[in-house]
């Protein structure tokens, strides 16, 4: 009885050692299929601006998404009921004062979560804006419906 018992255990691991073998030697690869690229790291810098701009807006009462890169900031929410539209000459404000290396600001401000208005700025007229250089009407910033 155990010899027959020993015979299974020692058949049933040879099939299962063949079966494994096989299955990996003549496993055809796959033609023409590469490795994705891994993506690109984020300065630690650009997180910490992406963190505070976001806590920025947040405490504003806005819950926006926030992207911070050297090229742009980009700014996305849904406008509170009851909030001003115009809000987003703060928005504008708080992102060139955390990022003031990116290029151009973006935001893209959603009503009932539909596409509404969407404000493009430099950044450096901005930053000019804050400081008093300029004057808000001096501001060039391009205002579009969505």
């Amino acid at each position: 009885m155990r010899r027959k018992l020993i015979y299974i255990l020692i058949l049933a691991i040879l099939l299962i050692s063949v079966s494994v073998y096989f299955s990996h030697h003549f496993r055809e690869p796959i033609k023409g299929q590469e490795r994705p690229e891994a993506p690109k790291l984020v300065s630690i810098e650009l997180r910490e601006e992406k963190t505070q701009l976001y806590s920025l807006l947040y405490g504003m009462g806005l819950n926006p998404l926030v992207d911070v890169t050297e090229e742009r900031v980009l700014v996305r929410y849904n406008l509170p009921e009851g909030m001003n539209e115009e809000t987003y000459y703060r928005v504008l404000a708080y992102s060139a004062r955390v990022a003031p290396n990116s290029r151009e600001i973006i935001v893209q401000i959603y009503k009932d979560y539909s596409p509404y208005l969407e404000v493009r700025a430099n950044t450096q007229d901005v930053l000019s804006w804050i400081e008093g250089k300029i004057s808000r009407d001096e501001l060039s910033i391009v205002v579009r419906e969505v």
